[in-house]
């Protein structure tokens, strides 16, 4: 498709020199959202294993399910972890936030000890609730990008807003508000210096992947109006 010699790009070029090619907004901000530090790409990976563990065997799924049904807790099964489907993580790491104390309680049960030092880290549950509110934001934006209808220039927009968002939310992180992080205000009313620092830092690292992957955002706009739109100001 991208072919630099024959490929499907190139060829429309030739015929016409004035088109503006452009990858997939839905893929790249996809691309952007897998990139994680290595303290949350341990947590994430601690919570596949887990899923894994309780899903992979018949006995431990029907085990869980019982205890889960004995807690009272609020769901009685976890999902499966699908790596091809961006979207699926979100809900998979929302489903084990809310079931924590029952799998905590499961591992001790089954003296599964490298599960329970992963989850008895201090940080483990910290880690956990951050990685459920990025991905809520994230599937978010992404849902906001399918759809019948849309133009380029609305999916412009909506990742600049976001790029916007992480902005703002840096800024009231190193002043201590965690409004924008709905499950680690759960956790903890006022994150230390330290763990402030480390959440200000991933969310740097999220806004450089963004704009490694959109290097044209800012370009974008002005490449897609006519010179009467910019004129109007039609598009901020």
């Amino acid at each position: 498709m991208l072919g630099s010699q024959s490929g499907f790009v190139t060829r429309v070029i030739q015929k016409a020199p004035n088109a503006n090619p452009l990858h997939c907004m839905i893929h790249r901000q996809a691309f952007a959202s897998k990139t994680l530090p290595s303290e949350l790409q341990d947590t994430l990976n601690t919570i596949i294993k887990t899923l894994n563990f309780v899903k992979d065997s018949a006995l431990n799924t029907r085990l869980f399910k019982r205890l889960c049904q004995d807690m009272d807790a609020a769901h009685e099964t976890l999902l499966f972890h699908t790596a091809v489907r961006w979207l699926s993580k979100g809900n998979v790491v929302q489903r084990v936030f809310e079931l924590r104390e029952e799998i905590s309680l499961f591992l001790r049960i089954q003296n599964k000890q490298d599960l329970l030092t992963a989850w008895s880290a201090d940080s483990f549950e910290i880690w956990l609730a951050y990685i459920v509110d990025i991905f809520r934001q994230l599937n978010t934006l992404n849902l906001e990008l399918q759809g019948k209808g849309s133009l380029i220039i609305d999916f412009v927009d909506k990742i600049k807003a976001f790029i916007r968002k992480m902005e703002n939310w840096r800024r009231k992180i190193r002043i201590g508000n965690l409004a924008m992080l709905e499950k680690v205000s759960e956790i903890v009313e006022e994150c230390d210096a330290a763990t402030q620092n480390l959440i200000t830092q991933y969310f740097e690292a999220l806004e450089g992947e963004f704009k490694r992957y959109f290097p044209d955002i800012q370009s974008l706009t002005s490449r897609l109006l006519t010179p009467a739109d910019r004129e109007g100001g039609s598009v901020p």
